[in-house]
């Protein structure tokens, strides 16, 4: 009887120490040319590649592997790494949607989808993957190494919450990215986007009160303190603001944006002409930046010079804060049909913003037409529920239109005062 060859010792595995990694390779690429079929060494050697951070040579070993062993969901998972790593997107959402064809809570290869699918602009399809992922901690055989998840939910919920927001919907982004911080309470990086998305929204309180948490934190990020001045200036804390931008711009000299914040609290609180030296120190460096075009606009409309305003905000283009500036210098000339169409045009290019249809339904009110004003205040009421402005409006609008005062009155008469006759005033 014919006696066994020695049979061969298993493939090494990795992680592979640093300073045996080119051994590693050697070895494994020898093995697999003495056992085309041995579909753990090609397994490992697209491993021990990818560590060496060489994903083009990992791709051919990977792929025989998963030829070899079409249901294995590790090497479905990294050849799927491997060809996202080397630009091709097709192959890695091919790849990792057979894996999840095998193993559909398979969290982590749903999040590397939706980054996937993010970085190709397939915004709605990366959100459903991305949402898929939240629902589960990791699971399959993700490659060692693998958040935790409560790191892993918190980076999925990061992921969400900057799809949302690129899609327009900033209440979204905002509740995926406090879905992170009940995972990771103290996640820098989600405690920043919680600030950004409360500031957007209005809430100025809650902005405040998350960027005071992460000073505590020990988060020194000039952007901390930039968020925090925005909300203490949007709320009328001018001091406070100027302090905190001052820190922003301390932190972050070369950000322009910044400077051009600062300039704006200055200008706020009435320091014109430190607001003009900001301002003056960016247009040296950027004589065509918008932000700054918008401000010095402004203090030029501030200093009665409607003219020289116009000029710079007109030489901001397609700046949308500058577009609306020059729509409300439109109302202010009375102007009202140019006026409404910047409006127009300003609520095209932002679908999700409320400003352009509440300033439309003031001008409704003004032509005299309160049955468009209630239809344009209940447009900025669906972007904006509770906006205190849009419900005046449309509260004017339903007392015009026979439907009584009572809206009106529990909404506040501010934004709509000047609009008031003596009759309406003495209805409410």
């Amino acid at each position: 009887m014919a006696r066994k060859g020695r049979e061969e010792a298993p493939p090494p595995r990795g992680p592979f120490a640093p300073e045996r990694l080119e051994e590693a390779i050697t070895r494994l690429r020898e093995l697999t040319e003495r056992q085309p079929a041995n579909q753990q060494a090609f397994y490992q050697l697209g491993v021990a590649h990818l560590q060496h951070s060489d994903p083009l040579a990992a791709v051919g070993p990977l792929r025989r592997a998963a030829e070899l062993k079409p249901d294995d969901p590790g090497t479905l998972y990294l050849l799927g790494v491997s060809l996202a790593d080397t630009g091709d997107a097709d192959g890695a959402e091919a790849s990792w949607r057979r894996l999840l064809a095998i193993e559909p809570g398979h969290a982590v290869t749903r999040y590397m989808l939706g980054r996937l699918l993010a970085v190709c602009g397939r915004l709605d399809a990366a959100a459903a993957e991305l949402e898929q992922a939240l629902q589960g901690a990791p699971a399959g055989s993700a490659p060692s190494g693998s958040a935790t998840p409560p790191a892993f939910l918190a980076r999925a919920a990061e992921a969400l919450g900057e799809v949302r927001l690129a899609l327009g919907d900033r209440r979204a982004a905002l509740a995926a990215w406090r879905r992170g911080l009940q995972q990771e309470p103290n996640n820098l990086v989600l405690l920043g986007n919680v600030a950004a998305g409360l500031l957007d929204l209005g809430h100025f309180e809650q902005a405040i009160e998350v960027c005071a948490r992460a000073k505590r934190l020990g988060d020194r990020r000039p952007i901390v303190d930039y968020n925090l001045g925005l909300a203490r200036l949007a709320k009328g804390d001018l001091h406070e603001a100027v302090l905190s931008l001052r820190a922003a711009a301390a932190g972050a000299p070369d950000d322009l944006l910044v400077r051009v914040r600062l300039a704006g609290a200055l200008a706020a609180a009435g320091q014109s002409k430190a607001a003009w030296t900001e301002l003056d120190v960016v247009l040296a460096k950027a004589p065509d930046n918008a932000d700054a075009l918008t401000q010095a606009g402004a203090l030029r409309l501030a200093e009665g010079d409607e003219g020289s305003a116009e000029e710079l905000w007109t030489r901001a283009g397609e700046h949308a804060p500058a577009r609306s500036a020059l729509a409300a210098l439109a109302e202010r000339r009375e102007r009202w049909d140019e006026a409404d169409a910047m409006w127009q045009g300003l609520a095209a290019s932002d679908a999700a913003n409320p400003l352009p249809w509440l300033r439309r339904g003031l001008i409704a009110l003004r032509r005299g037409d309160p049955k468009a004003a209630g239809v344009l205040a209940g447009e900025a009421l669906a972007r904006a529920p509770g906006l205190p402005e849009a419900n005046a409006v449309l509260g004017l609008a339903e007392l015009r239109t026979g439907k009584g005062p009572d809206r009106l009155r529990k909404a506040g008469r501010r934004a709509v005062e000047d609009l008031l006759t003596p009759e309406e005033r003495r209805a409410l």
